[in-house]
């Protein structure tokens, strides 16, 4: 690929020149700025002194204000140091080590933080100050009283509440205690221990926090009365009284499907309602179904009393189902499975060759139809009554319609269960149904993600080029203003992406999402076998900037027919010379697909944009049908869709057999 002109040549210095000088100027600035900073840290610490170290931290000073010690340290090292006590000693001898304020403080490399601890009383005298690092020693300084330490004085408790989230619950369940300790002056107490009795004997002893809280959550395994204090120092608090019932009873169960007569291959869903002595619905019963007096499977209630099974005939008959729960048995529901696929007038065999010397299982083989292999004047205008069995010719396979034309080229994706290495597989296409209504799924084709590679197939995000265009619109302005630059931005689920799943996202105000990323500068300089070593998301990377009019927004709770995400939208953006104009949109689904929406670009016929997926490993990518195309191209263009399948190497070959009539 020819690559064009940079815009920053123009300006008549290279981009290499010009890094090196602001490097230079940067280095020279930190120099003369050194002295100046120390200088000032050094003034604002009252009593500071630079005080010898030792060990992660250099000491630059020291403060004692009241009973409260204050030490400044600078980590040197280049990774974080987490200080979590400060201990005294004198002579030798360890009087004693006190919790750092906040329980412990992390430096960062090159930072100037201050650690406080409250001291014990300490009289006028040279004391040796270890700050401690998870056992280890961080930085020691010597600690020099010319005047007493008297410690905070204690706070004297006014008040202690006790509260609990219920009063009354069933044998098994748990009550949530709330201590609160107050002083006298009504502030909360902290650090004070609270017993909690339970018909006047001690359950626990607590200690509250620094809002005065303390808690505890108790399960009552016996029915009956319970009255319930709190005591801190003297003083009780009010009484709580719990009142502990019997344990619910199962009393009735009712069976019910969604269906009595269906066809082989199908299923069917039974649903199970179980209710206590009080008509209340029973969650976490285990209840037994039976399929022809025999155990077919054990399930349990959820918080509405119901649990179901979806049961799939694979032989035609008459099923009797029934459920049992603690010995309270259900009602009798009769199913009549019948043979063939009723209403459906024809069908074909696909038979599909392996050919990379592995067996594959659950895997997504591409069905294409013309007219020279297929008779549309049989099927519905839109396909709809396309149905997939397996090798039996009634068990329901998942399938897909990516692209439906009448008369034309159609791409249906089928998920068949097992490939035999080097073998055949026979499946069938069943069509003719004028009632039949589309039972196409993307969702049950695509591959779960996340998911590694296996014996003879790796992972790969198919492109879908999709029939509609524009943008969603909609989410919330980040005020994400700049230049080559990227924002890390933690999503409200963990993103399945390949084998993986991120937390985290950087977005790029050059177009593309960087899984996984973190907030720095950004990569101006779009390449295909850049995106192929990065975890990249590339709707359009480009040079692009945010901070003449563009934004960028972000819609956590993004839903459509394909699931819930985030989506976000590069908005009026323009290229780096400030000219064109650029609206991109990308929706990282949580089951793992990925959509590309695009609405108005402009641009110059040498803004050639990067656009694909890649896993960063130079092996799992997906180049785009339209990388590298002039910006106007992408005006209004189709959206597009990436979804996870497998991708074996030499993929199954497929043929459509002779129409087949019941």
């Amino acid at each position: 690929m020819k690559l064009m002109p940079s815009p920053r040549s123009r300006l008549g210095i290279s981009v290499a020149v010009a890094v090196f000088v602001l490097i230079v100027a940067t280095a020279v600035a930190i120099a003369l700025m050194h002295p100046w900073v120390s200088e000032q840290v050094s003034k604002s610490i009252s009593g500071a002194k630079q005080a010898g170290a030792g060990g992660l931290l250099r000491v630059e000073g020291y403060k004692v204000e009241d009973s409260t010690l204050t030490v400044y340290v600078r980590n040197l090292k280049g990774s974080d140091v987490e200080i979590d006590a400060v201990i005294i000693k004198q002579a030798g001898s360890v009087i004693e080590a006190v919790e750092v304020e906040g329980r412990s403080i992390t430096v960062k490399p090159g930072s100037l933080a201050a650690i406080k601890a409250k001291l014990p009383g300490l009289t006028a005298g040279t004391y040796t100050i270890v700050l401690s690092s998870r056992g280890g020693i961080a930085a020691r300084f010597e600690l020099k009283l010319t005047t007493p330490v008297t410690p905070a004085p204690t706070v004297e408790v006014g008040t202690v509440e006790l509260s609990a989230n219920t009063t009354e619950l069933y044998v098994g369940g748990s009550v949530k205690f709330t201590v609160r300790v107050l002083d006298s002056t009504g502030s909360p107490v902290k650090g004070v221990k609270a017993s909690l009795f339970m018909n006047d004997e001690l359950l626990v002893e607590l200690t509250t926090n620094a809002e005065g809280y303390a808690y505890y959550t108790y399960t009552f395994t016996e029915e009956g009365i319970y009255t319930i204090y709190a005591r801190a120092n003297t003083v009780t608090s009010n009484t709580v009284t719990v009142e502990v019932l019997a344990a619910p009873r199962v009393t009735s169960v009712a069976l019910s499907s969604n269906v009595t007569e269906l066809y082989v291959g199908e299923s069917a869903a039974l649903t199970v309602l179980v209710e206590d002595q009080y008509d209340n619905p029973m969650q976490g019963v285990e209840v037994n179904l039976f399929l022809n007096d025999t155990l077919l499977t054990t399930l349990t209630t959820n918080a509405s009393g119901y649990a179901q099974y979806v049961y799939t005939f694979t032989e035609p008959g008459t099923y009797q189902f029934y459920a049992e729960a603690d010995e309270v048995k259900s009602n009798a529901i009769n199913i009549a499975v019948l043979a063939w696929l009723a209403g459906w007038g024809y069908r074909k065999p696909v038979t599909i060759t392996e050919r990379s010397g592995y067996t594959l299982a659950q895997y997504q083989v591409k069905v294409v139809l013309t007219p020279d292999n297929f008779d549309y004047s049989k099927a519905k205008d839109d396909g709809g009554d396309l149905r997939f069995t397996d090798e039996d010719g009634l068990t329901l396979l998942s399938y897909w319609v990516e692209r439906w034309s009448s008369g034309g080229e159609s791409i249906v994706w089928v998920k068949v269960p097992a490939i035999p290495a080097g073998g055949s597989k026979t499946i069938y296409m069943y069509y003719g149904n004028p009632s039949a209504t589309s039972q196409s799924d993307l969702l049950s084709v695509m591959e779960e993600l996340p998911a590694g590679d296996g014996e003879g197939y790796k992972i790969y995000y198919q492109e879908w080029i999709m029939d509609v265009g524009g943008l969603a619109g909609g989410g919330t302005a980040m005020g994400w203003h700049a230049d080559d630059w990227q924002w890390a931005y933690n999503l409200p689920f963990s993103f399945p992406y390949y084998s993986s799943t991120y937390s985290r996202v950087a977005i790029a105000s050059n177009g593309y999402i960087e899984v996984g990323g973190r907030s720095k500068w950004s990569d101006y300089s779009d390449s295909l076998s850049k995106m192929k070593k990065r975890r990249y998301i590339c709707p359009l990377w480009e040079d692009l900037r945010t901070q003449y009019g563009g934004d960028i927004y972000i819609d956590s709770n993004y839903h459509d027919e394909y699931g819930s995400g985030v989506l976000v939208r590069w908005d009026d953006c323009v290229f780096f010379c400030r000219h064109g104009d650029v609206n991109v949109e990308v929706v990282l689904y949580s089951n793992g697909l990925i959509r590309f929406n695009y609405g108005h670009v402009r641009g110059y016929s040498c803004d050639k944009p990067t656009v694909g997926i890649s896993s960063g490993d130079r092996t799992h990518y997906t180049v785009s049908s339209y990388n590298n195309k002039p910006a106007d191209f992408y005006d209004y263009k189709e959206s597009l869709m990436f979804w996870p399948r497998k991708l074996a190497s030499p993929e199954p070959a497929v043929s459509i057999g002779a129409e087949e009539s019941p």
